[in-house]
């Protein structure tokens, strides 16, 4: 469960998480955190050996350069029965909320 909090030009976002729940954001998008929820930081490799962390190098490289985004990513964990943590963007700006679940009317399942 999350609410957009919303300070003008500053917005934030408010994360619930339950016991287990993991999320990942951008390493400075950490504001505020309650003490059941830990933190990690890492590389996102996108994938398991060594083949899956050369190519998270690359690709976190890659993306870093192009974007200007983070190479790094810290990784948000609730331990306890329940958690909240504070996110936001490191520039200016409000956030927007996307609903990508709904689907199109007349979509049909699709098998790749």
């Amino acid at each position: 469960e999350f609410e957009v909090l919303r300070g003008g030009s500053a917005s934030s976002l408010r994360i619930r998480l339950r016991q287990g729940d993991v999320i990942k954001a951008e390493s400075d998008a950490l504001v505020s955190k309650t003490s059941t929820s830990e933190i990690g930081a890492g590389m996102d490799s996108g994938g398991g050996g060594l083949g899956g962390l050369v190519g998270g190098l690359l690709g976190g490289a890659a993306w870093s350069v192009l974007t200007g985004e983070s190479f790094f990513l810290q990784t948000l964990r609730c331990s306890g029965s329940a958690g909240e943590v504070l996110v936001a963007p490191s520039e200016q700006g409000d956030i927007a909320v996307l609903d990508v679940r709904r689907p199109m009317p007349g979509d049909q399942p699709q098998v790749l």
